[in-house]
């Protein structure tokens, strides 16, 4: 049972951070699919059709343009840094740059395009840092016969003094071999918050609630698209559910590299 633990304690913490993230996280869209105006991301001042687009309930939004026609345009002003920090951390540090990145690809190509530039660069970083942090695994097998001398060496001694000194010498230990002892989990902390952040981006990039792809109306829901015999939409949710997976299967694969060649 406590070596169920031990291996499973990677996945308890993501579990954990989940959870957490997911307390940061709104739900942009109302129940008809569309994504609420107030949730939109943007570079710069747009329009957006009264149709493509929902109001929060008794927001301020919904006071001003709910009487709008399906095909006015309503104006969206530019979304900055400071606004989606009020939203919360998550949404200022992970959703905005996301969106504005997709947003940005896409003044060049279509929204689209920006879609998949954002998922590649945010997955090339994700698997740069899976592999420093199995060099830092790999590093951390090289100085367990050390840290087995510091522990012998403090074995039963409970008082202040040897616990300072035994933190000191795993500290010294740590620096001679270049190691951040949480850096192994580095991996595993960033993974889930980036995967929820790129989803909710997509919702919230203007280009995306007003663009196309491929001749794929992007203004319409995947069930709206289905509905349509679009399947295009499923196409392109698995292809995004596959790459974000993509850097943690690589990361397992690489870890089990490692263990036969330790055998």
């Amino acid at each position: 049972m406590k070596d169920f633990f031990k291996q499973k304690k990677k996945l308890l913490l993501v579990v954990m951070l989940m959870v957490v993230t997911l307390t940061g996280c709104s739900v942009p869209r109302g129940q008809n699919g569309k994504t609420y105006v107030d949730s939109i991301i943007t570079i710069k001042e747009e329009t957006v059709a009264r149709k493509n687009v929902d109001f929060e309930k008794g927001s301020k939004a919904e006071k001003l343009y709910k009487d709008l026609k399906p095909d006015e345009r309503i104006t969206i002003k530019p979304t900055t840094f400071s606004d989606a920090m009020d939203e919360g951390w998550f949404h200022g540090i992970i959703v905005y740059p996301i969106a504005q990145l997709i947003n940005w690809v896409a003044n060049f190509t279509d929204a689209g395009i920006g879609i998949i530039a954002a998922t590649f660069l945010i997955q090339l970083l994700i698997f740069l840092f899976s592999i420093k942090s199995q060099v830092a695994n790999q590093r951390m097998q090289a100085l367990q016969p050390e840290m087995q001398k510091i522990q012998a060496k403090y074995a039963g001694r409970t008082d202040d003094r040897s616990k300072m000194a035994q933190a000191q010498e795993m500290q010294a230990l740590y620096s001679k071999y270049k190691i951040n002892p949480f850096g192994t989990l580095l991996i595993t902390f960033i993974q889930f918050p980036v995967i929820l952040g790129m989803y909710q981006a997509t919702m919230r990039a203007y280009s995306v609630v007003t663009g196309s792809f491929a001749g794929i109306n992007l203004a319409k829901t995947p069930i709206e698209g289905l509905k349509e015999g679009q399947i295009a939409f499923g196409v392109i949710f698995i292809l995004m559910v596959r790459s974000n997976f993509f850097p943690l299967k690589c990361h397992n694969g690489y870890r089990n590299i490692e263990k036969r060649n330790n055998m």
